[in-house]
């Protein structure tokens, strides 16, 4: 998602004026007579952007003293922006929202892009970037400014990314604005577990996290037992394919087939007289169609 054209020339105008306003304080860029910093260097513009909101006393100031003689609607903007949040974030997609995860006690921000979706801004995802990130219009965007950094993302990193995501889902949801306080969710532990058992190498890596979060709630047994079983069925069936096992429906427990029938009613009858009625909504039943 991105702005609309007259709302990023109205980001640029109150965005500009308010570097123009901390340059003329602290000069960092030198010969800029007015607020236009187009083919301006970008790592000095990151460099004015980080004293403008190191100062943010500077945004009460220019509100006061209006020196470009913005609009009562104009200023009230940039006063929301005494909301920025000021981080290095970890960029990436996530269905059809793009997200700035923080990277200190994670938040994860619903970000909208300005001229262009950020997506075709970023050289690669995830991107791991500072940013400044503002309220415009009941949305999040950020400045325009995105200073990179140059690290090598492997699939332990992006795991670990992930990780994050969820756990700053489970305990402030999406962030989509920040006019508005955070309040923190009740944890719930249920999509942070399945994500650690989506696959073996997850499992690997997360077995300590299991452990604990299996502590914390006794009652993720049936969660866990349920998402090892469906993670399982997939190494179940290659293996039913390759044995050209015929059709039909199979109910497992963690990695053991427990009872197979014609159809799910049959698979669930048998289960009554396998295992114990504790136990019954442990078991990932699933349906087996033989391709050959």
């Amino acid at each position: 998602m991105k702005l609309s054209k007259e709302d990023v020339e109205l980001v640029y105008k109150l965005h500009w004026g308010l570097l123009y306003y901390a340059n003329e304080r602290y000069v960092v860029i030198r010969n800029s007579n007015s607020p236009d910093f187009h083919g301006k260097n970008i790592e000095d513009m990151g460099k004015l952007e980080d004293k403008l909101f190191s100062h943010p006393e500077l945004i009460d100031s220019f509100i006061k003293e209006n020196p470009l003689n913005f609009s009562e609607i104009e200023l009230d903007i940039i006063k929301g922006w005494k909301n920025f949040v000021k981080e290095e974030f970890f960029i990436f997609s996530n269905s059809n929202q793009t997200i700035f995860l923080s990277g200190k006690n994670p938040k994860a921000y619903e970000v909208i892009g300005l001229h262009d979706e950020i997506q075709d801004v970023i050289p690669f995802e995830p991107y791991y970037s500072n940013a400044v990130l503002l309220p415009f219009k009941n949305k999040i965007i950020y400045s325009g400014i995105l200073q990179g950094f140059n690290i090598n993302m492997g699939g332990g990193m992006k795991n670990v990314i992930m990780g994050d995501f969820i756990k700053a889902k489970n305990k402030f949801g999406v962030i989509s604005s920040l006019d508005q306080p955070l309040i923190e969710k009740e944890e719930s532990y249920e999509e942070l577990l399945k994500f650690y058992l989506k696959n073996e190498k997850n499992r690997f890596e997360h077995e300590m996290d299991i452990d604990k979060l299996l502590k914390k709630d006794p009652n993720l047994i049936i969660v866990y037992n349920q998402e090892l079983g469906k993670s399982n069925a997939r190494k179940i069936r290659k293996r039913l394919s390759e044995l050209n096992v015929n059709s039909g429906w199979f109910a497992v427990l963690n990695d053991v087939i427990i009872a197979s029938g014609k159809n799910e009613q049959e698979v669930k009858q048998r289960l009554t007289e396998t295992i114990s009625e504790d136990k019954l909504n442990r078991v990932f039943i699933f349906n087996y169609k033989n391709a050959k």
